[in-house]
């Protein structure tokens, strides 16, 4: 009988725990900016205000009525149907529990947009459910076609104004440049050239490399580098090379022939593009993309290493008044600071991450749970002593954990958030640790 009442009591407790979870749950639920929606078997059940407003749904009773089919086009971008390409994607999150995909979706005024679609799949006591969390990416998108056509254009540019040739005679031992390489190199005009003088203009850590290239066309490969050059003002281009090496009948090099694109700019937009993919757009910090590359590099430093790996979880107290009190703009100004905030605290190989919401995740390398809680301790006393913009002062609370050898990034985040959710539930403004056990990955492969 006694132990008949304590399972009795053990399952009250896990229920209770329930309970105040899906409160919580029911709270972000209401007041998230991004849309929510919950389906089963297929059809929709639910979904909160930002999909009612995303969507153009007015009439809660039309949800019963949606599935995926009726917010999405026939056909995907990839051409693929979309009934089909999203049940891959239910599949996938359902054997998974977590999937992050890009999807074009149609409001109810028939209007496509991009999306970013994040798939849960969340099992509860009534069954398995799956909840998708939408982000309208039309702006983001648009910024990324405006990116792309620059880099088009300059293209185009580069193929009609295109290339500087140039001629290595080896038996006068000079370089003959045309008019354009001598301005991509900054020298003035009819300059002689040799070797050494263009090697002298190769940035310092590529000669190595741009001398084994010729080296090897010397021998007869094919001579393709791209490679920087140092202007005599100290500014920087990036060059790429092509040439080949013409030989005598009996075998010797006579001269190499070649040419020459100053693709400095088209680097420039490749790099602003891979920024801008892995960035939250608000704040700076890097978005949940990069921060899942980097936690799954770090488990696997954990696995073959031992190498510690502190995880940090910070979540903003009491935002929604923020926001309703001083409007959005004053809340995403507030979201900016903290992240500059944080930043000063960080060393050169942590990340900073946006989670969601006012939500930031930090990753620190070689770092153990000691330090890392001292860390998000210095962290909470600075956000709490700031001055923030309009609003004053705010405090945060913060869950602390290192990654464990039989952790997946699914349970290493979900003990992460347990010690959040502790610190928000004990009187918020603390750090609250997970303690390092072992846990084994309760995620589907």
């Amino acid at each position: 009988m006694a132990i008949e009442h304590s399972t009795h009591n053990e399952k009250d407790v896990v229920e209770a725990a329930d309970i105040t979870l899906l409160r919580r749950y029911q709270a972000t639920f209401t007041q998230s900016r991004e849309a929510i929606l919950f389906f089963q078997h297929g059809r929709i059940f639910d979904c909160n205000p930002a999909a009612l407003a995303l969507f153009r749904i007015q009439d809660r009773e039309q949800i019963a009525k949606l599935d995926i089919v009726t917010l999405s086009p026939r056909t995907q971008p990839s051409g693929q149907r979309s009934d089909i390409e999203g049940n891959v994607h239910i599949k996938q999150a359902l054997n998974v529990g977590q999937v992050l995909f890009d999807w074009q979706m149609r409001d109810l005024d028939g209007r496509d947009f991009p999306a970013e679609v994040m798939l849960y799949r969340l099992d509860l006591p009534e069954g398995t459910v799956l909840q998708a969390t939408v982000r309208d990416t039309s702006e983001h998108q648009a910024q990324r076609q405006a990116l792309l056509q620059r880099e088009q254009d300059l293209l185009e540019a580069q193929r009609i104004a295109r290339l500087g040739n140039w001629i290595s005679d080896f038996e006068r031992g000079e370089i003959r440049w045309c008019e354009q390489i001598y301005q991509m190199f900054g020298r003035p005009q009819g300059e002689r050239i040799t070797h050494a003088i263009f090697m002298q203009a190769v940035h310092p850590d590529d000669r190595k490399r741009v001398q084994t290239a010729f080296d090897a066309a010397m021998r007869g490969a094919p001579y393709d580098i791209t490679h920087r050059v140092v202007h005599p003002d100290g500014s920087v281009r990036t060059l790429h090379q092509r040439g080949q090496i013409e030989f005598s009948p009996d075998g010797q090099a006579r001269r190499m022939v070649g040419t020459i694109q100053d693709i400095t700019e088209q680097k420039r937009l490749e790099a602003e593009l891979e920024h801008n993919a892995i960035t939250d757009h608000l704040t700076g910090a890097f978005n949940r993309k990069r921060f899942d590359e980097e936690i799954e590099k770090a488990l696997a430093r954990r696995r073959r290493h031992s190498v510690s790996t502190a995880l940090i979880l910070l979540d903003i107290d009491h935002f929604k008044p923020v926001n309703d009190t001083h409007g959005h703009d004053v809340g995403d100004q507030v979201l900016v600071e903290l992240t500059q905030l944080i930043q000063t605290s960080l060393r050169v190989p942590d990340l900073l991450a946006r989670w969601g919401g006012e939500e930031f995740v930090l990753l620190m390398p070689d770092t153990g749970l000691s330090e890392a809680h001292h860390l998000a301790e210095r962290l909470r006393q600075q956000i709490a002593s700031h001055r923030f913009s309009v609003v004053g002062t705010i405090t945060a609370s913060l869950g602390v954990t290192t990654l464990q050898s039989t952790d997946c990034s699914h349970s290493s985040m979900k003990r992460l958030d347990e010690a959040l959710y502790r610190a928000k539930h004990s009187g918020r403004n603390q750090v609250i640790e997970a303690p390092p056990i072992a846990s084994v990955c309760d995620q589907p492969h």
